[in-house]
């Protein structure tokens, strides 16, 4: 959405860390496993979807994850993957940044937090990790 429609093919990245080890791992993937079929969609309805997209970041559910106290516009959704009882839900998150023109995506996987505001604290570790570079 961000791009406003096209589609781009970047290098895709899996970091994995563990935080009671204090462990990152950090996994290229190749090129051959990144999607091979992509959506477009018009300019107008992505100017429209990544507006919607940034509100979850500034007025919403994921508003851990604003970037550079709201200097770096983010996009991203929250979401909830149900595993068993309400507690042992897990958080999910993606986002990109900036948002009218990405340097990067990020997806983040928290398990057992119980929704996807916590997934977006641990995105915004890897986004402050990039913007420091």
């Amino acid at each position: 959405m961000s791009n406003m429609g096209d589609y781009l093919k970047k290098k895709l990245y899996f970091f994995q860390v563990n935080y009671s080890y204090g462990k990152t791992a950090h996994i290229p993937y190749t090129a051959g496993q990144l999607c091979a079929y992509a959506f477009a969609v018009s300019e107008q309805n992505a100017c429209i979807m990544t507006k919607l997209l940034e509100d979850v970041v500034t007025r919403g559910t994921a508003k851990g994850a604003q970037l550079l106290g709201g200097r770096v516009a983010v996009a991203g959704k929250t979401g909830t993957a149900q595993v068993g009882g309400k507690a042992d839900d897990n958080g999910l998150f993606v986002c990109c940044a900036p948002s009218s023109n990405p340097d990067i995506a990020v997806a983040s996987v928290v398990e057992h937090a119980g929704g996807g505001s916590y997934a977006s604290l641990a995105a915004a570790r890897v986004l402050e990790a990039f913007y420091k570079e």
